[in-house]
Formats: C-alpha cells, structure tokens, sequence
C-alpha cells in the first residue's frame, strides 16, 4: 500500500534520465557485515539466532579477523542455510573448545570445513573428545595441508562447494586419526549424493 520514491519535479526528461543513471555512484552495496548488523538491529530471526550463538561462545563478527573475532560473517549464514543452526553451533563450539585464540581457523573455507566435519560425525561426536584430539593440531598447519591437497585450487569464493568441504573435512579427520588406536579411528567416506552449491 505504500511505497518510497523520489519525486523529480521541474526536470527535463534529459535531467530525469541523467539522474536515474547516476544515482547510485556514491552508493556502495552493503557487506556482509553491514547485512549482518542490520539484520540483528531489525530483528530478523535467523541473524539474531546467529548471533546468540556468537554470544553463547563470545565470538563477534568484525572486519577484522582476530582472536574471537570472525570477518566471513556470511559463511555462518551459508552453514546454517546448507546445514542447520545446530550445527553452526556445534561448529562454533568445536572451535571454542578445541582453539579459542586462533585466528586462522575462523577462516571461511575452515569454517566450511568444520560444518562439513559436524554433519557427518557431529551428532555422535562430543565436543570435549574432539578438542582434547585437536588443540594441539594447528589450524594454520591443517590449511596448509588443505591447500597442497587442492594443488592451488582452493580459493574463498570456492570454499563452501562440496569438493573443498570435503578435502579439509578430510584434513580434519587424518588429524584426528593421527596416534588414535585402529578401533576408535574416524572413517570418512565419499558419498555421491547431489545437492546444490
């Protein structure tokens, strides 16, 4: 019922046209982060679900990555719209637990990642056990590992599709397997299913 605009008057169809065309110049897209906030001051549910979860492990969202501090804000939304808030949580609780000054691992195609590690072995997979295997494995080391085996392929705009998950999922599981007895080793199987990236 109601709509805003802008109302030209006493403009020719010259002037009309000309600014239609430059309106925007000095107009930048919102970011990420800026969509982020907004969301969070409107009340939309899904970023303030986000960022109770960001609380609930005090974790912010900056420009800036850091310790505590998560730039790639828009991977938490793209963890929660391909997997769940559940696991976004578990996610933010693996990291809490298992790395809590590390700046690296909050890193887009880790944070992918993780997600990936949580919907396969998550719901039966504690997070004490998980940091207590991992916090002495650097982060910095296993994206280092990430990236030799996608032989330079990986890049932030390509971390959320299944290969790349699947890789550093992978790096996560032969981390974790490394020194743990045959029987309580990790499996990481390939499954064809398809979904859409």
């Amino acid at each position: 019922s109601e709509v805003r605009c802008i109302v030209l008057d006493g403009v020719t169809l010259w002037e009309e046209a000309d600014f239609f065309r430059t309106q925007g110049v000095d107009c930048r897209p919102l970011n990420a982060l800026d969509k982020f906030n907004a969301g969070v001051i409107a009340q939309d549910p899904h970023y303030v679900a986000i960022d109770a979860l960001l609380k609930k492990y005090d974790f912010r969202v900056t420009h800036q990555s850091g310790c505590r501090c998560i730039a790639a804000v828009d991977s938490l939304s793209r963890i929660v719209s391909m997997f769940s808030f559940k696991v976004l949580d578990q996610v933010l609780a693996y990291i809490s637990a298992a790395w809590p000054t590390d700046a690296t691992i909050v890193r887009r195609e880790m944070l992918a990642g993780l997600a990936e590690f949580v919907s396969r072995f998550g719901e039966g997979f504690p997070v004490m056990p998980f940091a207590a295997q991992l916090q002495d494995k650097h982060p910095s080391a296993m994206l280092y590992e990430f990236q030799g085996r996608m032989n330079g392929r990986a890049t932030a705009r390509s971390a959320f599709n299944r290969m790349n998950r699947y890789v550093f999922c992978g790096v996560l599981v032969d981390s974790y397997n490394k020194g743990m007895p045959k029987n309580r080793k990790l499996t990481l199987n390939w499954t064809p299913e398809k979904e859409a990236e």
